[in-house]
C-alpha cells in the first residue's frame, strides 16, 4: 500500500506485508505474543465435515471467526471455502506471520468459544495442517 506523508509531496512506501522482515507484537488479556522478524509464514489448512442437519450452524460459526481473526497482529489473511460437490466440507485457509502466532491464536475468546462447541457440529475431531509454501 502506498500512502502520501503528510507535509510532503513525495509517496512513502507504508508497508506491504513483506513478511520475511515483518515482527508482530501482540498482547491481549489472555495471551501475549512477539514474534521474531525474518520468519517464514506459516500456511494452515483446516477440513470440516459437518454432522448431519448442522451444516448451516456450523457455517455460521466458520464465517463468525473470520473478522476477529483478521484482527490478529499476526494473521496474514484468512479465507472460509465449502466444498462443491458432496459430501459437504468447510475448509479454512490461512497464512501467519509464524508458528508462534498460529500457537497464540487458539487461545484467544473468539477461539475458545469456537472451539468448545465445533464437537458437537463436525463428525471429525478439528486438526489443523501447519504447511510452508513449498512453490
Amino acid at each position: 500500500m502506498i500512502l502520501p506523508e503528510e507535509g510532503n509531496s513525495l509517496l512513502t512506501l507504508i508497508a506491504t506485508r513483506k513478511v520475511a522482515s515483518l515482527a508482530v507484537n501482540f498482547s491481549h488479556p489472555t495471551v501475549s505474543y512477539t514474534s521474531p522478524g525474518g520468519a517464514l509464514p506459516l500456511h494452515t489448512f483446516v477440513r470440516f465435515e459437518p454432522v448431519p442437519g448442522k451444516e448451516d450452524l456450523l457455517r455460521e460459526e466458520l464465517r463468525l471467526l473470520l473478522a476477529p481473526t483478521r484482527a490478529e497482529p499476526g494473521c496474514i489473511r484468512i479465507h472460509l471455502y465449502e466444498a462443491l460437490r458432496g459430501p459437504l466440507a468447510f475448509y479454512i485457509h490461512s497464512e501467519w506471520v509464524d508458528e508462534g502466532a498460529f500457537e497464540a491464536h487458539p487461545k484467544l475468546p473468539h477461539m475458545t468459544r469456537f472451539l468448545g462447541l465445533v464437537g458437537e457440529l463436525t463428525t471429525h475431531p478439528v486438526k489443523g495442517i501447519r504447511t510452508k509454501q513449498i512453490g
